[in-house]
């Protein structure tokens, strides 16, 4: 298409002969018809990015209008948690928090996966649910925190991450941070929950 505009322009000399308008548009008829192919060319470049941006945005609204939210709430948050106190020593996390887990998106989540420490055999244990529906509610688990080296936040103890996807099979994870105190036998919630998208290659964006 661009070497046919090419060869047209150079056949066509646009100039305004002495014989009035329609000789004039007689005489530059190919450098008229490039200029409308071009134009033509260019709207259908437009239209055709305008369509796409726009039928990105209307699945983005589709996605979004059923998109599960794990929200992790702890348990017995004003007293001194039992799980918390499992071996935190100075520089050291808890291994564990008991909490629960709800779906307050619009969507049901599917595949919900999410760690529950044992205390006797010290490893985690990976469990797995086939769907929470909105609304749902798993209630008083023991959820692994796992390590972090993060340098941003020295304070930082470690995450509870709870993994799951939603109907168009797109992964998320709901991570909540553990911060430690200033006292070091205590730990404080220093959140807010946040939820990312799970990438190709395990890599997190914010979702």
């Amino acid at each position: 298409m661009t070497a046919w505009l090419s060869r047209a322009w150079q056949s066509s000399h646009f100039s305004l002969p002495d014989g009035g308008m329609m000789d004039s548009l007689n005489h530059n008829s190919g450098a008229i018809q490039v200029f409308l192919v071009a134009a033509l060319v260019l709207a259908t470049f437009v239209y055709v990015l305008l369509t796409r941006r726009m039928a990105c945005e209307m699945r983005e609204t589709r996605y979004d209008s059923l998109r599960p939210l794990i929200n992790i709430s702890l348990e017995g948050i004003g007293e001194p948690n039992i799980s918390m106190a499992l071996a935190i020593k100075e520089g050291e996390g808890p291994l564990s928090l008991r909490a629960s887990m709800s779906n307050e998106g619009p969507g049901p989540a599917l595949k919900l996966s999410y760690s529950i420490w044992d205390s006797q055999k010290q490893v985690a244990v990976p469990r797995e649910q086939s769907i929470l529906a909105v609304g749902g509610l798993v209630q008083a688990q023991e959820l692994e925190v796992r390590r972090t080296d993060e340098v941003i936040a020295p304070n930082l103890a470690g995450i509870v991450v709870v993994g799951y996807e939603d109907l168009y099979g797109r992964r998320f994870e709901s991570r909540l941070p553990i911060a430690r105190d200033r006292g070091p036998q205590s730990v404080d919630i220093r959140g807010p929950l946040r939820q990312h998208q799970v990438l190709l290659g395990g890599m997190l964006s914010d979702a």
